[in-house]
Protein backbone atom coordinates (compact mmCIF):
# COMPACT_ATOMS: atom_id res chain seq x y z
CA UNK A 1 0.00 0.00 0.00
CA UNK A 2 1.28 3.54 -0.78
CA UNK A 3 -0.39 7.24 -0.03
CA UNK A 4 1.36 10.46 -0.40
CA UNK A 5 1.17 13.34 -0.95
CA UNK A 6 1.02 15.50 -3.75
CA UNK A 7 2.66 19.37 -3.81
CA UNK A 8 1.69 21.18 -6.86
CA UNK A 9 0.51 20.28 -9.89
CA UNK A 10 3.02 20.23 -12.59
CA UNK A 11 4.07 17.15 -15.26
CA UNK A 12 7.03 17.52 -12.86
CA UNK A 13 5.57 16.60 -9.67
CA UNK A 14 7.26 17.05 -6.33
CA UNK A 15 5.97 14.83 -2.78
CA UNK A 16 6.54 16.11 0.28
CA UNK A 17 5.64 12.58 2.17
CA UNK A 18 4.89 9.10 1.02
CA UNK A 19 3.66 6.08 2.88
CA UNK A 20 4.91 2.67 1.94
CA UNK A 21 3.77 -0.50 3.68
CA UNK A 22 5.55 -3.67 2.95
CA UNK A 23 8.69 -4.30 2.19
CA UNK A 24 9.30 -7.92 1.37
CA UNK A 25 10.15 -9.64 -1.93
CA UNK A 26 8.24 -7.21 -4.30
CA UNK A 27 7.08 -4.30 -1.91
CA UNK A 28 11.42 -3.42 -1.05
CA UNK A 29 12.27 -3.02 -4.54
CA UNK A 30 9.28 -0.91 -5.64
CA UNK A 31 9.91 1.04 -2.50
CA UNK A 32 13.55 1.37 -3.10
CA UNK A 33 12.98 2.72 -6.40
CA UNK A 34 10.67 5.17 -4.90
CA UNK A 35 13.59 6.61 -2.76
CA UNK A 36 15.82 6.70 -5.60
CA UNK A 37 13.57 8.73 -7.82
CA UNK A 38 12.11 11.24 -5.09
CA UNK A 39 13.39 14.53 -4.34
CA UNK A 40 15.97 14.09 -1.20
CA UNK A 41 13.29 16.02 0.94
CA UNK A 42 10.78 13.50 0.07
CA UNK A 43 10.50 11.65 3.53
CA UNK A 44 9.18 8.06 3.30
CA UNK A 45 7.21 6.68 5.78
CA UNK A 46 7.55 3.00 5.93
CA UNK A 47 6.17 0.13 8.34
CA UNK A 48 6.57 -3.88 7.95
CA UNK A 49 6.14 -6.66 10.10
CA UNK A 50 9.60 -7.59 10.03
CA UNK A 51 11.24 -5.29 11.58
CA UNK A 52 14.77 -6.38 9.83
CA UNK A 53 13.33 -5.06 6.40
CA UNK A 54 12.45 -1.75 7.65
CA UNK A 55 15.98 -1.51 9.72
CA UNK A 56 17.98 -2.45 6.05
CA UNK A 57 15.82 0.15 4.27
CA UNK A 58 16.59 2.82 7.04
CA UNK A 59 20.55 1.95 6.48
CA UNK A 60 19.91 2.17 2.80
CA UNK A 61 18.21 5.60 3.11
CA UNK A 62 19.10 7.09 6.58
CA UNK A 63 17.80 10.53 5.22
CA UNK A 64 14.97 9.93 3.79
CA UNK A 65 12.73 6.92 5.54
CA UNK A 66 10.98 7.00 9.07
CA UNK A 67 10.14 3.83 10.42
CA UNK A 68 6.70 3.67 11.90
CA UNK A 69 5.34 1.60 14.10
CA UNK A 70 2.04 0.25 12.76
CA UNK A 71 0.17 0.55 9.04
CA UNK A 72 -1.74 2.89 10.57
CA UNK A 73 0.88 5.46 12.25
CA UNK A 74 2.09 5.18 7.98
CA UNK A 75 -0.98 6.69 7.24
CA UNK A 76 -1.65 8.77 9.94
CA UNK A 77 1.49 10.36 9.29
CA UNK A 78 0.67 11.33 5.21
CA UNK A 79 -2.93 12.17 6.57
CA UNK A 80 -1.42 14.83 8.90
CA UNK A 81 0.71 16.10 6.14
CA UNK A 82 -1.60 16.76 3.32
CA UNK A 83 -4.15 18.53 6.60
CA UNK A 84 -1.16 20.46 6.85
CA UNK A 85 -0.76 21.44 3.21
CA UNK A 86 -4.50 21.56 2.58
CA UNK A 87 -4.97 24.13 5.70
CA UNK A 88 -2.23 25.89 5.81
Amino acid sequence: MVTHVKMGSSATESYDSIGFIGLGAMGFPMAKHLANKLPPETQIYVFDVAKEAMDNFCAEFPKKIVKCGSAREVAQQTVDTLKKEILG
